[in-house]
C-alpha cells in the first residue's frame, strides 16, 4: 500500500468517531436497522464503525497493542453480564447497543493510539456537538420557548403543551427531551470544549471564539436549571484549577469549592422534598430491593423502569436515576462494578495526566468526576445520544496515555496544540 493510500485509509477512522460524535449533539444517525440477519441488526452507525475499525487494521496493521486499554476486565465482565441477562429476559436491543458501544469505544482507543493528534480533532468536534445540542437550549429561554419544563419555586413541574403555566420559569431542553439529559451532557463534554478553546495554537481572536462557544454551553446548564449540574460545574472548576501550576491556584481553588457548597445551602433552602430529589430516595430504595431479589441476572437491560412501575404505578421514570444502581438492578452486580471499575481507572489515568501538565487529560478530568457525580443522582447515559459520548470519552481517555506500569505519563506537543506553561 503507497503513502497515500495509506493517509487517505487511516484517516477513516478519524471521521467515524467524529461523525458519531457530531451526531450526538444533533439525532442525524438513522436508527433503523439497513441489514437485519437475525438477531443482528446493523444500523448506518453500527456499520460506521465496522468500517472504522476496518480501516485502523489497514492502515496502522493487526497491533493487539493498538487497541490495549488496560479496561479489557471490567469490559468483558460488563459484555457477559449484560448478555446473561439478555439471554434471560430477551432483551436483545438494549445488548446490541452495549457491544456496539465497546466496539465505538475500542475504535476511539485504536484512533488516539494510532494518530495522537486526532485527540485535539476530537475535542474540536466535542465543541461542535455542545454547540449544536447546548445553544438551541439557550435560544428556548431567550425566546420564552415552552419547553414543558419549568420551575415553579423550588418544585420541578412538567406540564407538556405549547403555554407556559403561569408564575413559572422554562427550563432549557435544547436537542434532548429532558432538561437534566441536556445538563448531563453539557458536563460531559463542555470541559473538551473549553480544552479546544484554550490549547489551540491558532489567534488569540479565534481562541476567544471557541471559547465563547464552550462559555454558552456552560450557560444552557446554568439555564436547564438543575441544581445538581450547577454544583458538579463548579467542583469541575475547582478540580480544572488545582491541577494547573499557576500561581496562588489555592485560593481559586478555595473560592470555587466555596461557591459549589454555597450553592448547596441555597438548595437546602427549599426544603425536605427538594433535598430528597422529588421521589429519587424512594425510587432508590426500590431498585435495590429489586436487584437484591435478582442478584444474578438482573431484571433485563433497558426492563428496571417497567418493573418499578409495576411495583408502584406513581413511578413514571424509565430508569433508576443512578447509572450505578440501574446497571445492579438490569444486568445484576457484575454490570455495576464494571462500571465503577471503569470510571474509577480513567479517571485516575487522566488524574495523572492533567497534574503532569497535559490539557486535554484536564478537560477530560473534569468531564469524568462531573459526569460520574451527576450519574449518581440521574441517568443521562440511560439516552443513546449522551451514551454515545459517554463512550467516546472513555476511549479517549484510555487511548491516550501510557500502557506500562512504570512508566510516567509523557504528552507529546501535538499539531494544534499550544505548549503547556501552566
Amino acid at each position: 500500500m503507497n503513502d497515500s493510500v495509506r493517509t487517505a485509509v487511516g484517516a477513516v477512522p478519524l471521521l467515524v468517531v467524529c461523525a458519531l460524535l457530531l451526531g450526538t449533539g444533533a439525532e442525524i444517525m438513522p436508527p433503523e436497522s439497513l441489514i437485519s440477519l437475525g438477531p443482528v441488526q446493523i444500523t448506518l452507525a453500527r456499520l460506521l464503525i465496522m468500517l472504522g475499525l476496518i480501516a485502523l487494521v489497514v492502515a496502522e496493521g493487526p497491533r493487539v497493542g493498538l487497541f490495549h486499554s488496560r479496561l479489557e476486565i471490567p469490559l468483558a465482565l460488563l459484555l457477559a453480564a449484560v448478555l446473561v441477562s439478555t439471554v434471560q429476559w430477551d432483551t436483545g436491543p438494549r445488548a446490541r447497543f452495549m457491544f456496539e458501544s465497546v466496539a465505538l469505544f475500542y475504535l476511539v482507543v485504536g484512533v488516539v493510539r494510532a494518530r495522537p493528534e486526532s485527540r485535539t480533532a476530537i475535542t474540536l468536534i466535542a465543541l461542535v456537538s455542545l454547540a449544536v445540542a447546548a445553544l438551541g437550549g439557550v435560544a428556548q429561554i431567550s425566546q420564552d420557548v415552552a419547553t414543558g419544563f419549568y420551575r415553579d419555586g423550588c418544585e420541578p413541574l412538567t406540564r407538556p403543551g405549547p403555554v407556559q403555566p403561569p408564575d413559572t420559569i422554562a427550563r432549557a431542553t435544547g436537542s434532548f427531551a429532558n432538561p437534566n439529559v441536556l445538563a448531563g451532557y453539557i458536563l460531559l463534554l463542555a470541559p473538551l470544549a473549553a480544552v479546544a478553546a484554550w490549547a489551540s495554537a491558532a489567534a488569540l481572536q479565534l481562541r476567544l471564539a471557541l471559547g465563547l462557544v464552550a462559555g454558552l454551553g456552560y450557560l444552557a446548564l446554568l439555564l436547564t436549571y438543575s441544581r445538581a449540574g450547577v454544583f458538579i460545574a463548579l467542583l469541575g472548576i475547582g478540580i480544572a484549577i488545582a491541577t494547573t501550576k499557576v500561581r496562588h491556584r489555592w485560593p481559586l481553588v478555595a473560592l470555587g469549592v466555596a461557591l459549589a457548597i454555597a450553592t448547596t445551602f441555597l438548595f437546602a433552602s427549599c426544603g425536605s422534598d427538594a433535598g430528597a430529589g422529588y421521589g429519587r430516595q424512594q425510587e432508590w430504595r426500590e431498585t435495590i430491593e429489586i436487584a437484591v431479589e435478582n442478584p444474578v441476572y438482573g431484571v433485563g437491560p433497558g426492563r428496571l423502569g417497567q418493573v418499578l412501575e409495576a411495583r408502584d404505578p406513581n413511578f413514571s421514570a424509565q430508569h433508576a436515576h443512578n447509572l450505578f444502581l440501574n446497571w445492579w438492578a438490569e444486568a445484576g452486580p457484575l454490570a455495576m462494578l464494571a462500571f465503577l471499575w471503569i470510571f474509577g481507572f480513567l479517571i485516575w489515568r487522566t488524574g495523572r495526566g492533567a497534574v503532569a501538565g497535559d490539557r486535554i487529560a484536564r478537560g477530560l478530568l473534569v468531564a469524568l468526576v462531573g459526569f460520574g457525580l451527576f450519574s449518581l443522582a440521574d441517568h443521562p447515559a440511560n439516552v443513546d445520544r449522551v451514551a454515545t459520548a459517554m463512550w467516546i470519552v472513555f476511549g479517549l481517555a484510555a487511548g491516550g496515555f501510557a500502557l506500562r506500569r512504570d512508566e510516567e505519563p509523557t504528552f507529546p506537543h501535538l499539531p494544534g496544540e499550544r505548549r503547556a506553561s501552566d
